[in-house]
């Protein structure tokens, strides 16, 4: 027994030595009755204005079609407001790196659903370490975190159905820089002629339309939306839902491993419910 006791007391301090660093727990995943608040991340806060104006001309605040200057850093320091307003969960814009403008150069990427590189930030919203903090900062406050995912399509960088870059130059960044891994059927038309089928291979305003068929492309989106979810968000909405395949939304559901809901502008109560 005294062996015993004196290897316990001997552990002791050892135990103690070691420094416990701070995990931020997540209030649990997105479920039925949330209170969620939408944010347009560009529109909200801004919490750092040296992110504002990359000179690209996308940034013009006396435009509503251009950014504003919102952030990850200026929504953090509105965490407590959210919360007093009774939201349990807070549903940001996406958050993948943008091309600055649309082909037209009318209208900037504030929004979000211009995406040129999936894996990597905004950084008009700010880095990946800011996002972090955001995410951990909400929790800490008992508040979920949402994530807009778009993998319906990336802007518009292949004109009407072509399959070749003009300029060579400007295209999505790399894997998915090649035309093949999208559909080339041209604009999406909302006359009611199209059937669903035709409605998930047309481009969607005009943006490329990512064919998830395609193996490298669906494990790419499903690879890089998993690394931004492992951040800590705990649930998914993803956009143009009602364009992509239903069999691969239940695919990529599965492996995000958290609750999604999706964007589909259709009263059919038969499509809707699954």
């Amino acid at each position: 027994m005294k062996r015993l006791l004196t290897a316990l007391l001997l552990a002791i301090p050892l135990l103690v030595a070691v420094p416990q660093a701070h995990a931020t727990v997540s209030p649990g995943p997105l479920a039925e009755g949330d209170v969620i608040y939408h944010v347009v991340v560009d529109r909200f806060h801004n919490g750092d204005t040296t992110n504002d104006d990359s000179g690209n001309g996308e940034y013009d605040p006396a435009d509503l079609g251009m950014y504003h200057g919102g952030d990850w850093a200026g929504l953090t320091a509105k965490l407590d407001y959210i919360k007093n307003l009774g939201a349990t969960a807070i549903w940001i814009s996406p958050v993948s790196e943008q091309e600055p403008l649309s082909r037209d150069q009318g209208e900037g990427s504030y929004h979000g659903y211009f995406t040129k590189n999936f894996a990597t930030p905004n950084t008009h919203f700010g880095s990946t370490a800011e996002l972090q903090t955001l995410i951990d900062t909400a929790h800490d406050k008992g508040m979920k975190m949402i994530l807009d995912v778009v993998p319906n399509h990336t802007t518009d960088y292949l004109a009407g159905t072509s399959t070749t870059y003009n300029p060579a130059t400007y295209k999505p960044a790399a894997p998915l820089d090649n035309s093949g891994y999208f559909h080339h059927t041209g604009d999406c038309l909302f006359d009611g002629s199209m059937t669903q089928a035709q409605l998930e291979v047309c481009d969607l305003g005009g943006l490329d339309d990512l064919d998830q068929s395609n193996p490298t492309v669906s494990q790419y989106l499903i690879d890089t939306y998993k690394d931004w979810v492992d951040m800590g968000f705990d649930g998914i909405r993803v956009d143009a839902a009602k364009h992509i395949a239903k069999p691969w939304l239940a695919t990529f559901e599965q492996a995000m491993g958290v609750p999604t809901f999706g964007e589909a502008f259709v009263g059919d109560v038969d499509f809707v419910s699954d």
